[in-house]
C-alpha cells in the first residue's frame, strides 16, 4: 500500500492512520484525503499543493467525489528529495454568488518513510513567505559581485573559529572576481592558512582583524625560492596567502588589498601576508602584528605598491634564531625576521614603518624604491646587535627620506646590490646607547664579506652606491660610515664627507665637478688681477660698514698678528683701501654708493652687502630709536627704505608686497615671475595641499586620486591636507589709528611664507595643537558643514526637515551633495552648537578657527598676487535670488571634479524648499581654492576662537583671540588676548588692515573703510559703530551678496549665540603632536634686539690659523697647506695658502684639502678664485655641510707646478 491518508476538517490536515507508518510501507506515491461535513463539501474541485524545501510550488487539481467525499492526489515525481510539503486549497460560490476560498495548514511528510514530522503554518502565509524568498534570492543574485564573511556564516566575534567561512569567501571571490569587504573593526579567528587565488585582488578589510587562534594546529608548509628550508615553532605558514594569477588579467589589471590588521598571535604564523605571485596590486593601510619571521613577503612578480604598512614584532620576546629550530645559516639575511621582504621587481614602498624586526625592509629584486620608510628597534634588545634597517640582497634600490633608527646596520648589501640614497637620516635611542658595548658601534653602510657569508658576499663593494643630501650623524656613540677598505673595494659616491663618521671610504660625486663647470661661465670675467682686487676691496668695505659692531682696531690687530710679510693692508696688495677717517666720512652715504646685488647670493663676492648689511643697518636703526612708540619706529625713513628696497630674495621664500595706499601688489622673492597654479606646486605648502578622506580618529584613508577615495562620506570626511609653513609680515608703513587710539592702520607691508624655517620667520599659529606643541599639518574641510542626524541616520536639509532638533551625538560633516546646515531652525546653527557637533566627531575636531582661516587667506593672497579673491578665482555663489522662508544655499560638492585645483564649477545645484535647480552662470556656481570649496560666498561661516569687544570708545571694537581651544563667545579676558588694534567704526569697502603687534601680525581684519569693490581688497566689511558689548565673527558672505563677498569679507555686527538661515560653518581638524614634544620658542622684537645686542662686536670676532691636511689621494702633490681665518658673527673669511711640489695636475683633477676651521652651512656649495705666484688661476670649492677645500685649474687644462709654487685664495662662507 503506497498511499498516505489524511482527514480534512475545516482548515486542518491530520494523518488518518495516526502518526506511525504502516509496517512494510515505503516509497509513498499517493495521498488520499477524507473530507468531513463542512465547507469542503461545497467544493467540486480541490487542489493539492506540493513543494520541496527550495523548489517552487507544484499544484495538482482533482475532483472531490460526491459519494465518499474523498480526493486522491499523485505525489509529483519531479520533486527531488524525500521530504516534501503538502496542503489543500479549494473554492466555491456561496448563496450570494461570492467566492469563498479554503486553505489548510501545510504539513511535512517523508514519502520514503511515511512519517509526519510536523505541522506548519497555513499555506496562504507560506505562499507569501515563498514569494518574499524568491525576491530576496534575486537581490542576493544582484549582490554576487560583493561578498562578506557573514554571507558564509562567519561571526567575527573574536571567539568563533571563522576559518571555513573566510576560506569559502576567498574561494568564491577568486573564482567569480568578486569584491571582498570584511565587517567594520570585527575580529575573525582562524586556525588554518587562508588562500586567495585571484586574477585581480579587490579586498577591503574595513580595518577588521584576522587573528590566528590559540588552538590552531601545526600545518604543512610549502617553500618557494632557492633559500634553505626552515622549520620553527609556528603553527601556520601564513595567515593569508595571496596568489595573483598570471595571464592578461594580471598583466593589465590594477588590484587593491587594503585596511586590514593581521594578528599572528605572538609567532603562531611564519608569515603575516605571503604573496606567491604579484602583479600591479596596491597594498595599503595594513598592520601586521608579531609574525614569527615575515610581516609581508613577496615571492615573485613585479609592479606592486605598498603604502602605510606597519609591522611590529615587539610582542615576541625571543630572537628569530631561537624560533628557528633547523635550517638557519649565519649570513643568510633572508632567514631573519623581516617586516617587508620584496622578492620582486619594480615595486614602490611609501610611508611604511617596521618595529623590532631583525631586518626592517629587504629588497631582493631589481629596481625597487623606498620613500619615507622608518625601520627601528624600539624595545627588543635581543636583536639590536645584528639588526638592519634596510637590506639590499641584490639589484638596484633607491631610498628617499628614510630613517635608520637604533639598528646595528643602516644599509646592508649582499651579492651585487647597490643603492641611490637621498635625504635620509639616522639616529639611536637610549637603549642602544646604554648597551653600546654589547651591541657594538653601528655601521651606516655594511657590505657583506666572505667571512659573513661565503655564497652571498657583496661584490663590487661600494661601487655604484650613491648618497646625496643626507643628514648623517655619529651621535654620542660614534658611527662607522662603512666597512670598506679591503683590496678591490670601491668607494661610495657622496656629495659631501660625513662629519665625525669613522672609516669613510668615499669619493666626491661627479655632479660637484659639473657644478664647477657651471661656475666657469660665471667666473669668466673675473679671471684677472683687477677682479681679485675688486673682491678684496668689497670685503673690506663690508667690514667697514659693520664698524659699530666690529671696530677697525680689533680687525686690524687681529689680521696683523696672522701675516708676517706686512703690517698694513697695502702689504697684501690692496692699495686702494679707505683710511679710518675716510670711512667715517662716507659711511652715511654707503647705502647709495654700495654695489648691491640684484639678488643676495650666498656665494657672491659681495654677499655681505645684501642680507648681512640689511640686518646690520636695520638693527642699528632700531637701536637708535627710543622704542617708546611702534608708530615712530615704523616712520623712520631709512628703515622703511631699506626694508622696501632689499626685502627677501631667497628662491624658497614666496612674498607679496601690498601697498594699500597706492593699491598696488608686487610679487617678492621666489614668487617673482610666477603665476598662480602650477608654478606654486613646487612649494610644499601649496603643492603638498590635497584633498583626502579622514576617519573620526584622524586617520587619512585615501588622498584624491587614490583608489577608494570618495566624496560622499563613505570613506570618511572630505578634508584638505595643509602642510605647515612659516611666515613673516614686514610692516613698511604704519599710521596710528587716531579714531580709537589703539593700534595702527597698515598702509604698506611685505607678506612672506616659506615651507622651511627661516631667520625671523615664525611657524604660522594654525600649526599648534591643543597642548601648544608644533604640528606638521592641519586638515581644512573641503566642503561647507552639513549636519548628520545620528538618530535618524540621515543627513539634514533644514528647509525640508522642519521638525529637526539637535540631539546629543549629531555630527558636523564635510561631504559632497549635501545641504549646508544653517540657523534656520531653532536650537541649530549657533556657533556653540556647530562647535559641539564638530567635537562630537572626537579629539581634534572643531569649528574652523581664526588661525586656520588666516593661514588660508595668507596663502591665497600670495599665490593670487592680489587680495580680491573674486577677481582671482571667480564670483562664487553670490547671486542667487533670495526667499526669506528658506536657507537658500546651494548643495556642496560641485567642485569635486577640480580636485586639488583652483577655479569655478561648471554647474552647481541650488535648493530651496526641496526644489533643486541646476545653475551654470558666474555668480551662481561654486568656487574652490586648492581643494577648499566656497572659502567665500554661498553661506556665511561662523569662525571660532575670536570675539570682538568694545566699551563704546573703541570704534568697531577690538578683536580678542583665544590662546587655546577653550571657547566662549562672551569673553575678552583670560585666554582671550587683545589683538592690539580696533576695527573700522562703520561698514564699508576695506581700505586698510589693522596692525597691533608681531604677536597678531597674521590677523587680517579691516581697521579702515574707504576702498572700492575692486581695490585694494575689494571686499565689504560689516561692523557696529562705537561698539559697547561683544560681537562674534563670520566670514565670506552668502548667496545674495554679489561683489561684497570675498575671503576678507567679515561680518562682526551680531551678538553671541546669534543664528540665522544664511549662517553656517565648516570643520577643521587639528592633530595632536607626539607625546613629549615641546613648542619651539618664538621671540618678540625686544627679545631679538636684546639677543642681537652683543652680536658682531669685538667679542664675537675670532681670528686664528689652521693647518689644512691634503687628502690621501693627493698627499704627494702638496708640500704644505694652511690658512688664516677671521669670523664675524655667522660668517668666516678664510685666506688659504697652498705650496705645491713639482708635479703635474690633470685638467679634470681635483685636489681636496680637509680640516677647514669651520663647517660650511651655506645653502649651496661655495666657490672662489685663487691665483699662484706665477699667475696661474685656480677655482676653489667648499662643499656645503663640509670642512673640505678643494681646487682645480680654472680653465680645466693640465698644468705642471714649479717646485714650491704657491697658490693664495680668499673665501667666505656661512658657519652658523
Amino acid at each position: 500500500m503506497n498511499t498516505l491518508k489524511f482527514e480534512v476538517y475545516k482548515n486542518t490536515l491530520k494523518r488518518r492512520d495516526g502518526f506511525n507508518p504502516v509496517l512494510g510501507e515505503k516509497k509513498y506515491s499517493k495521498i488520499k484525503c477524507y473530507f468531513t461535513g463542512d465547507d469542503w463539501n461545497n467544493c467540486s474541485l480541490v487542489t493539492g499543493n506540493f513543494m520541496s524545501e527550495k523548489d517552487n510550488i507544484v499544484k495538482s487539481t482533482v475532483s472531490l467525489t460526491a459519494d465518499d467525499k474523498t480526493a486522491v492526489f499523485d505525489i509529483p515525481t519531479d520533486i527531488d528529495g524525500d521530504k516534501i510539503y503538502f496542503s489543500l486549497t479549494g473554492s466555491y460560490a456561496d448563496d450570494s454568488g461570492n467566492t469563498v476560498t479554503l486553505n489548510t495548514n501545510l504539513v511535512g511528510i517523508n514519502r520514503q518513510k511515511g512519517m509526519l514530522p510536523s505541522e506548519t503554518v497555513g499555506f496562504g502565509l507560506y505562499e507569501k513567505i515563498l514569494g518574499f524568498y524568491n525576491k530576496i534570492s534575486k537581490l542576493v543574485d544582484q549582490l554576487k559581485n560583493y561578498v562578506t564573511p557573514e554571507m558564509f556564516g562567519a561571526k567575527g566575534d573574536g571567539v568563533t573559529d571563522d576559518t571555513a567561512a573566510l576560506q569559502e569567501m576567498f574561494s568564491q571571490a577568486g573564482i567569480n572576481n568578486q569584491a571582498i569587504k570584511l565587517g567594520n573593526s570585527k575580529t575573525y579567528l582562524i586556525s588554518n592558512t587562508l588562500r586567495y587565488d585571484v586574477s585581480r585582488s579587490n579586498f577591503d578589510g574595513n580595518f577588521a582583524t584576522i587573528k590566528v587562534s590559540d588552538s590552531c594546529q601545526k600545518q604543512d608548509e610549502t617553500y618557494y625560492g632557492s633559500e634553505p628550508k626552515v622549520t620553527g615553532s609556528w603553527s601556520l605558514n601564513s595567515v593569508i596567502t595571496v596568489n595573483i594569477k598570471s595571464g592578461n588579467d594580471a598583466k593589465y589589471n590594477i588590484g587593491s588589498f587594503k585596511k586590514l590588521i593581521i594578528d599572528c598571535n605572538n609567532g603562531l604564523a611564519k608569515h603575516g601576508l605571503k604573496i606567491e605571485n604579484e602583479g600591479k596590486t596596491n597594498y595599503a593601510h595594513i598592520m601586521v602584528r608579531n609574525p614569527a619571521l615575515y610581516g609581508i613577503r613577496i615571492y615573485g612578480g613585479n609592479e606592486a605598491t605598498f603604502s602605510f604598512i606597519n609591522g611590529t614584532r615587539s610582542g615576541i620576546s625571543e630572537v628569530a634564531k631561537d624560533l628557528i629550530t633547523g635550517g638557519y645559516r649565519k649570513g643568510d639575511e633572508r632567514l631573519l625576521s623581516t617586516m617587508l621582504f620584496l622578492g620582486c621587481a619594480d615595486t614602490y614602498v611609501t610611508d611604511c614603518i617596521s618595529i623590532d624586526f631583525e631586518s626592517g625592509f629587504l629588497t631582493g629584486g631589481a629596481d625597487n624604491h623606498f620613500n619615507r620608510c622608518h625601520a627601528w628597534c624600539a624595545y627588543n634588545t635581543n636583536i639590536m646587535s645584528h639588526s638592519t634597517s634596510f637590506t639590499v640582497w641584490g639589484g638596484v634600490a633607491t631610498f628617499s627620506q628614510c630613517m635608520i633608527d637604533s639598528t646595528k646596520y643602516g644599509f646592508k648589501f649582499f651579492n651585487a646590490g647597490r643603492a641611490l640614497i637621498n635625504n635620509c637620516l639616522n639616529g639611536y635611542n637610549q637603549i642602544y646607547k646604554d648597551n653600546l658595548k654589547t651591541f657594538g658601534i653601528p655601521y651606516l653602510t655594511y657590505f657583506a664579506t666572505a667571512s659573513d657569508t661565503l655564497n652571498y658576499k657583496s661584490t663590487n663593494r661600494g661601487t655604484g652606491t650613491i648618497m646625496t643630501n643626507n643628514e648623517w650623524k655619529a651621535d654620542v656613540i660614534g658611527c662607522n660610515f662603512d666597512n670598506l677598505g679591503q683590496d678591490g673595494d670601491g668607494y661610495i659616491s657622496v656629495d659631501y664627507l660625513p662629519i665625525n663618521m669613522k672609516n669613510a671610504h668615499v669619493r666626491a660625486l661627479d655632479t660637484v665637478f659639473e657644478r664647477l663647470d657651471t661656475a666657469d661661465a660665471n667666473l669668466a670675467k673675473k679671471a684677472n688681477k683687477s677682479d681679485i682686487d675688486s673682491i678684496n676691496s668689497r670685503l673690506q668695505s663690508t667690514e667697514t660698514t659693520l664698524k659699530n659692531k666690529a671696530n677697525i682696531a680689533d680687525m686690524s690687530n687681529g689680521l696683523a698678528s696672522k701675516a708676517d710679510k706686512s703690517t698694513t693692508l697695502a702689504g697684501y696688495g690692496i692699495s686702494d683701501a679707505y683710511t679710518k677717517s675716510e670711512i667715517k666720512e662716507k659711511l652715511a652715504q654707503k647705502l647709495n654708493s654700495m654695489p648691491f646685488d640684484s639678488e643676495p647670493k650666498n656665494n657672491s663676492p659681495c654677499y655681505l652687502t645684501s642680507g648681512a648689511v640689511y640686518n646690520a643697518l636695520l638693527a642699528k636703526a632700531d637701536k637708535t630709536e627710543t622704542n617708546d612708540s611702534l608708530g615712530n619706529k615704523a616712520d623712520k625713513a631709512d628703515v622703511d627704505d631699506v626694508k622696501a628696497y632689499i626685502g627677501y630674495t631667497d628662491s624658497d621664500i614666496l612674498g607679496l608686497q601690498v601697498d594699500f595706499e597706492n593699491k598696488t601688489f608686487t610679487r617678492l622673492a621666489g614668487a617673482v615671475n610666477l603665476s598662480q597654479g602650477a608654478d606654486f606646486n613646487k612649494f610644499t605648502m601649496y603643492g603638498g595641499r590635497r584633498r583626502c578622506n579622514v576617519l573620526d580618529d584622524g586617520t587619512i584613508t585615501a588622498y584624491y586620486g587614490d583608489e577608494g577615495y570618495t566624496e560622499d562620506g563613505s570613506n570618511g570626511q572630505v578634508m584638505v591636507y595643509q602642510p605647515a609653513f612659516y611666515y613673516k609680515v614686514v610692516p613698511l608703513k604704519l599710521e596710528k589709528n587716531a579714531d580709537s587710539g589703539i593700534g595702527y592702520h597698515l598702509r604698506k607691508a611685505n607678506y612672506y611664507v616659506s615651507s622651511k624655517p627661516k631667520t625671523g620667520f615664525k611657524l604660522h599659529p594654525a600649526f599648534y595643537d591643543e597642548n601648544g606643541n608644533e604640528i606638521s599639518y592641519i586638515l581644512f574641510s573641503a566642503d561647507e558643514g552639513s549636519m548628520y542626524d545620528v538618530s535618524a541616520k540621515a543627513y539634514v536639509n533644514d528647509n525640508v526637515d522642519e521638525s529637526i532638533t539637535y540631539e546629543g551625538g549629531d555630527l558636523l560633516c564635510s561631504v559632497a551633495g549635501k545641504k549646508p546646515i544653517s540657523g534656520l531652525r531653532k536650537g541649530i546653527g549657533t556657533k556653540s552648537n556647530l562647535e559641539q557637533m564638530a567635537q562630537n566627531r572626537g579629539a581634534g575636531w572643531h569649528l574652523e578657527t581664526i588661525e586656520a582661516i588666516s593661514a588660508n587667506q595668507l596663502l591665497m593672497m600670495i599665490e593670487l598676487g592680489i587680495m580680491n579673491s573674486q577677481t582671482g578665482i571667480g564670483q562664487g555663489v553670490v547671486s542667487i535670488a533670495d526667499n526669506s522662508s528658506y536657507n537658500c544655499s546651494s548643495l556642496t560638492g560641485s567642485t569635486a571634479e577640480l580636485g586639488n585645483g583652483t577655479g569655478s564649477a561648471t554647474e552647481t545645484i541650488n535648493e530651496k524648499g526641496g526644489v533643486q535647480t541646476t545653475e551654470t552662470a558666474n555668480g551662481k556656481v561654486a568656487v574652490t581654492y586648492r581643494g577648499v570649496e566656497n572659502p567665500f560666498g554661498n553661506i556665511w561661516k561662523h569662525i571660532q576662537g575670536i570675539n570682538i569687544w568694545g566699551d563704546g570708545t573703541m570704534c568697531g571694537g577690538q578683536p580678542y583671540v583665544a590662546s587655546d581651544f577653550t571657547f566662549n563667545e562672551s569673553k575678552h579676558s583670560d585666554n582671550y588676548k587683545p589683538a592690539g588694534f580696533t576695527l573700522a567704526n562703520s561698514s564699508g569697502w576695506i581700505n586698510a588692515m589693522g596692525y597691533g603687534s608681531e604677536e597678531y601680525d597674521w590677523l587680517l581684519m579691516a581697521s579702515e573703510i574707504g576702498g572700492s569693490s575692486a581695490l585694494p581688497v575689494g571686499d565689504y566689511s560689516y561692523k557696529s559703530t562705537n561698539l559697547n558689548s561683544h560681537r562674534i565673527a563670520m566670514l565670506g558672505a552668502g548667496w545674495i551678496y554679489g561683489s561684497n563677498a570675498g575671503v576678507f569679507s567679515w561680518r562682526c555686527d551680531y551678538g553671541p549665540n546669534y543664528r540665522a538661515r544664511n549662517i553656517g560653518g565648516r570643520l577643521i581638524y587639528v592633530p595632536t603632536a607626539k607625546s613629549g614634544d615641546t613648542p619651539t620658542k618664538s621671540y618678540t622684537a625686544p627679545e631679538v634686539d636684546s639677543l642681537l645686542a652683543t652680536k658682531y662686536d669685538s667679542a664675537n670676532i675670532e681670528s686664528g690659523t689652521s693647518k689644512l691636511t691634503p687628502y690621501s689621494t693627493v698627499a704627494d702633490k702638496i708640500k704644505s697647506a694652511s690658512c688664516t681665518y677671521k669670523t664675524i658673527g655667522d660668517i668666516v673669511i678664510v685666506s688659504a695658502t697652498v705650496k705645491m711640489n713639482a708635479v703635474s695636475l690633470a685638467g679634470n683633477s681635483m685636489c681636496p684639502l680637509i680640516d677647514l676651521p669651520y663647517k660650511c652651512i651655506s645653502e649651496d656649495n661655495v666657490f672662489c678664485v685663487g691665483i699662484s705666484n706665477l699667475g696661474k688661476l685656480f677655482k676653489f670649492a667648499i662643499p656645503k655641510n663640509n670642512t673640505w677645500l678643494q681646487f682645480s685649474t680654472q680653465d680645466k687644462t693640465a698644468y705642471t707646478f714649479a717646485d714650491g709654487e704657491q697658490i693664495d685664495a680668499i673665501c667666505l662662507y656661512k658657519i652658523k
